[in-house]
């Protein structure tokens, strides 16, 4: 479990990297730069999705770059997943607009429309 949360953390921490430089990277090579990143990650930290589930490479890198291109195109799914289901965002607002809320929560309620008796 601990591995899989590894994976979990890098793949939000390649979604950072690439969310926080944002506008300097083109729409159109943010999913490349987001591969490159989880495959420098993944090489950096030796982290292997394959070896964990058992399979093997013949050469020592291959695991973690392929671990990498999968932790890359995660990271988007982890951004959609975050924006679709993250609680909604707070608002700030004006004590003036807090005012206006109060004193509608305060007026009497309405128990008749009007032209009723």
């Amino acid at each position: 479990m601990t591995q899989l949360t590894t994976f979990f953390l890098l793949a939000a921490l390649v979604e950072g990297i690439v969310e926080y430089a944002g506008a300097r990277i083109p729409a159109a090579i943010k999913q490349y730069a987001a591969a490159g990143i989880a495959i420098a990650l993944c090489v950096a930290y030796n982290a292997d999705l394959l070896a964990l589930l058992g399979l093997t490479a013949p050469y020592p890198y291959m695991g973690a770059i392929a671990t990498g291109l999968i932790l890359g195109r995660g990271s988007n799914y982890l951004h959609d997943f975050t924006a679709r289901f993250a609680p909604l965002k707070l608002v700030s607002l004006s004590t003036e607009t807090v005012e206006r809320l109060r004193t509608f929560e305060s007026a009497p309620a309405i128990t008749k429309l009007p032209g009723e008796e």
